[in-house]
């Protein structure tokens, strides 16, 4: 395949990207629920994937860090190879009432009072959360109401 077909086999989905981007982004339906639009909330794919308050308040005391590493070790796992524009090589990356903070170690400054939901999303579901590229997934973390 020529260089010149290539490109425009891929104009079409250049097109949508645009559109996509200059006409405001909406979430797919498939990805949330109704319940997680009225919520505010990203869906998950399972109840593994929320630490809720209770839970975290049976997790001991320590740092967001400390507790969510006894309580889901497996949201601080590399998914994905780093590559060059990846900052955070592959871990997720976390947020606080939707505003990024930056890698996992960002969860060490976090107390527990300032912890009221703990989410982890997948790299798609991040991605089409959060607007951009997360191969290592996204940490979402909630204050309390």
């Amino acid at each position: 395949m020529s260089r010149v077909t290539r490109i425009l086999a891929l104009a079409p989905l250049a097109l949508a990207a645009v559109q996509a981007c200059t006409t405001g982004y909406a979430r797919p339906s498939s990805l949330q629920s109704d319940a997680a639009l009225t919520a505010g909330q990203p869906r998950v794919r399972s109840s593994s994937d929320i630490i809720g308050r209770a839970e975290l308040a049976k997790g001991g005391v320590g740092s967001a860090y400390d507790v969510v590493q006894r309580l889901r070790p497996q949201f601080f796992v590399t998914r994905a190879l780093g590559f060059p524009a990846d900052p955070f090589g592959g871990r997720p990356v976390v947020y606080y009432n939707g505003m990024r903070l930056g890698g996992v170690d960002e969860l060490r400054s976090l107390s527990m009072a300032m912890v009221g939901e703990v989410r982890f999303l997948t790299p798609v579901a991040g991605s089409e959360w959060f607007g951009k590229y997360y191969p290592g997934g996204v940490i979402a973390i909630t204050s309390p109401r």
